[in-house]
């Protein structure tokens, strides 16, 4: 990156200031997606039930995955696999089963 950045300080200062704020944007948008994908997968609970508690559910998930990766994160690799092979199935189950009927 700063090999980069080397050659873009030879250019133009306006390129450089461009440069560096698009990579702030990729950044910050690094930063903040994974919030915003589990608030929103969370709060998605709340059409089933309207008194879901979403802040509590949405710490203890950041918490635990915190907690997790100071172990290691082989063990978050070989949890996640499983468990979103059990979703697809899940969905695949559900979409025939409102398809048949």
């Amino acid at each position: 990156m700063f090999a980069l950045f080397t050659l873009i300080r030879q250019k133009s200062p306006w390129i450089a200031i461009l440069t560096m704020v698009a990579a702030a944007a990729l950044l910050s948008s690094g930063v903040i997606m994974p919030a915003i994908t589990v608030t929103s997968s969370v709060e998605g609970f709340r059409i089933i039930n309207s008194g879901f508690p979403v802040v509590p559910v949405i710490l203890i998930t950041f918490a635990l995955c915190f907690f997790i990766q100071q172990f290691g994160a082989n063990i978050l690799k070989f949890t996640i696999g499983p468990v979103m092979g059990i979703w697809f199935l899940l969905l695949a189950f559900t979409g025939v089963y409102h398809i048949l009927l």
